[in-house]
Protein backbone atom coordinates (compact mmCIF):
# COMPACT_ATOMS: atom_id res chain seq x y z
CA UNK A 1 0.00 0.00 0.00
CA UNK A 2 2.74 2.53 1.13
CA UNK A 3 5.09 1.36 -1.74
CA UNK A 4 2.28 2.56 -4.43
CA UNK A 5 1.16 5.72 -2.58
CA UNK A 6 5.10 6.45 -2.75
CA UNK A 7 5.28 5.59 -6.40
CA UNK A 8 2.00 7.55 -7.38
CA UNK A 9 3.67 10.50 -5.58
CA UNK A 10 6.53 10.52 -7.57
CA UNK A 11 5.16 10.02 -10.90
CA UNK A 12 2.98 13.26 -10.14
CA UNK A 13 5.58 14.84 -8.81
CA UNK A 14 7.44 14.29 -11.78
CA UNK A 15 4.56 15.48 -14.13
CA UNK A 16 4.33 18.79 -11.80
CA UNK A 17 7.95 19.44 -12.50
CA UNK A 18 8.11 19.16 -15.94
CA UNK A 19 5.13 21.08 -16.17
CA UNK A 20 5.81 24.33 -14.48
CA UNK A 21 6.83 25.88 -17.79
CA UNK A 22 3.79 24.86 -19.07
CA UNK A 23 1.86 26.81 -16.12
CA UNK A 24 0.36 30.41 -17.41
CA UNK A 25 1.56 33.69 -16.02
CA UNK A 26 -0.61 35.34 -12.80
CA UNK A 27 -1.20 38.30 -12.13
CA UNK A 28 -3.14 39.10 -8.70
CA UNK A 29 -4.83 42.24 -8.28
CA UNK A 30 -5.57 43.27 -4.43
CA UNK A 31 -7.74 45.93 -4.01
CA UNK A 32 -8.45 48.47 -0.70
CA UNK A 33 -10.17 51.71 -0.27
CA UNK A 34 -10.85 52.86 3.56
CA UNK A 35 -8.10 52.32 6.30
CA UNK A 36 -10.64 52.53 8.23
CA UNK A 37 -12.84 49.79 7.06
CA UNK A 38 -10.45 47.85 5.75
CA UNK A 39 -7.49 47.78 8.39
CA UNK A 40 -3.88 47.59 6.29
CA UNK A 41 -3.01 44.53 8.29
CA UNK A 42 -5.85 42.36 6.77
CA UNK A 43 -4.14 44.05 2.84
CA UNK A 44 -0.46 43.28 4.56
CA UNK A 45 -1.79 39.32 5.01
CA UNK A 46 -3.21 39.45 1.97
CA UNK A 47 -0.33 40.45 0.05
CA UNK A 48 2.41 38.15 1.99
CA UNK A 49 0.18 35.21 1.72
CA UNK A 50 0.13 35.33 -2.56
CA UNK A 51 3.49 35.62 -2.86
CA UNK A 52 4.04 32.96 -0.54
CA UNK A 53 2.24 30.56 -2.97
CA UNK A 54 3.06 27.40 -4.47
CA UNK A 55 4.06 29.06 -7.94
CA UNK A 56 6.98 29.66 -9.76
CA UNK A 57 7.74 33.29 -8.62
CA UNK A 58 8.77 34.29 -12.33
CA UNK A 59 5.46 33.76 -13.32
CA UNK A 60 3.34 35.43 -10.83
CA UNK A 61 2.85 39.33 -10.08
CA UNK A 62 1.00 41.14 -7.14
CA UNK A 63 -0.46 44.55 -7.55
CA UNK A 64 -2.10 46.30 -4.62
CA UNK A 65 -4.20 48.92 -5.91
CA UNK A 66 -5.60 51.60 -2.96
CA UNK A 67 -8.00 53.83 -3.92
CA UNK A 68 -8.31 55.88 -0.76
CA UNK A 69 -4.72 56.55 -1.59
CA UNK A 70 -3.53 56.45 2.28
CA UNK A 71 -0.44 56.75 3.56
CA UNK A 72 -1.02 54.07 6.51
CA UNK A 73 -1.37 51.59 3.88
CA UNK A 74 1.61 52.73 1.97
CA UNK A 75 3.98 52.85 4.73
CA UNK A 76 2.25 49.40 5.95
CA UNK A 77 3.12 47.74 2.45
CA UNK A 78 6.38 49.67 2.91
CA UNK A 79 7.24 47.47 5.97
CA UNK A 80 5.79 44.15 4.50
CA UNK A 81 8.43 44.50 1.37
CA UNK A 82 10.77 44.53 3.94
CA UNK A 83 9.32 41.30 5.99
CA UNK A 84 8.69 39.62 3.00
CA UNK A 85 12.40 38.97 2.17
CA UNK A 86 12.62 37.29 5.38
CA UNK A 87 9.05 35.28 5.36
CA UNK A 88 8.32 34.32 1.34
CA UNK A 89 11.58 32.28 1.63
CA UNK A 90 11.23 30.57 5.09
CA UNK A 91 7.27 29.95 3.65
CA UNK A 92 8.90 28.09 0.41
CA UNK A 93 10.64 26.27 2.42
CA UNK A 94 8.69 24.81 4.84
Amino acid sequence: MHARLLLLIIINSEIFMSSVEELPPVDLFVTTADPELEPPIITVNTVLSLLALDYPPHKLACYVSDDGCSPLTFYALQEASQFAKFWVPFCKKY
